[in-house]
């Protein structure tokens, strides 16, 4: 599977009576921890959603994606970024 897909099901029995209609999520156990931006874009404040990583190897893949997201948008090139996390690491560890 590529991707993520919703999956909506029902079951219908041999007199043809529907049952609830049930939705399944399948997630990308390799892709879900992964921030992305919609394709459309937005007009006004944008939203993304992620899965919040359980471990380090998860952390990487958030915070790396949304590194490339924040690039890819030009908000900020990669040397600028790399200062304003060193700027923002130490802010942390002085709190």
């Amino acid at each position: 599977m590529k991707g993520n897909r919703t999956v909506k099901m029902v079951v219908v029995d041999d007199q043809g009576n529907y049952g609830k209609v049930t939705t399944i999520e399948a997630i990308n156990e390799l892709q879900k921890y992964k921030i992305t931006r919609s394709v459309q874009g937005s007009l006004g404040d944008e939203m993304v959603s992620f899965v919040f990583p359980k471990d380090k190897g998860a952390a990487k893949i958030t915070i790396k994606s949304l590194f490339e997201e924040i690039i890819n948008a030009t908000t900020f090139d990669s040397i600028e970024l790399g200062d304003i996390t060193s700027k923002i690491l130490s802010e942390i560890h002085n709190d």
